[in-house]
């Protein structure tokens, strides 16, 4: 059976799922110290609540992880269509402006800010690649 392996824009929408995903699912305590802001964690934990804030941040970040490397392996492996890349690019448009509030509410870092951003901004170039294809 013929393989595909030529490069398709719904091939890079799922570089910053797979990418991202395994950054929080292998690492959540990384992600916490680089990307978050000192609102969303205590940095040095000493009471007993601060450690677990920080236990159960590492671990919805272990899930959410897992969850986007799950879409991420879907997105690599499905054949999408024009309306797919319509669709996915449109409901990119609201995750700019999260980035935009969980860094003006200190939820996300600058650098956590750049990052998801310049994620958002790749897939949504895909989208446009897959638009004119």
């Amino acid at each position: 059976m013929p393989t595909n392996t030529n490069l398709a824009p719904n091939h890079i929408i799922a570089v910053p799922f797979l990418l991202g995903g395994a950054w929080c699912l292998l690492h959540p305590s990384s992600v916490l110290a680089y990307a978050t802001g000192p609102k969303f964690i205590p940095r040095n934990p000493k009471t007993a609540d601060e450690k677990q804030a920080v236990t159960s941040n590492e671990f919805s970040l272990r899930c959410f992880g897992s969850q986007a490397i799950i879409s991420g392996t879907a997105i690599l492996l499905m054949k999408p269509t024009r309306i797919f890349y319509k669709v996915y690019g449109a409901m990119l448009v609201p995750f700019f402006v999260f980035d935009w509030m969980a860094v003006k509410s200190g939820s996300l870092n600058r650098l956590g800010g750049i990052v998801d951003f310049v994620g958002n901004v790749v897939m949504m170039a895909a989208c446009w690649w897959g638009l004119k294809q």
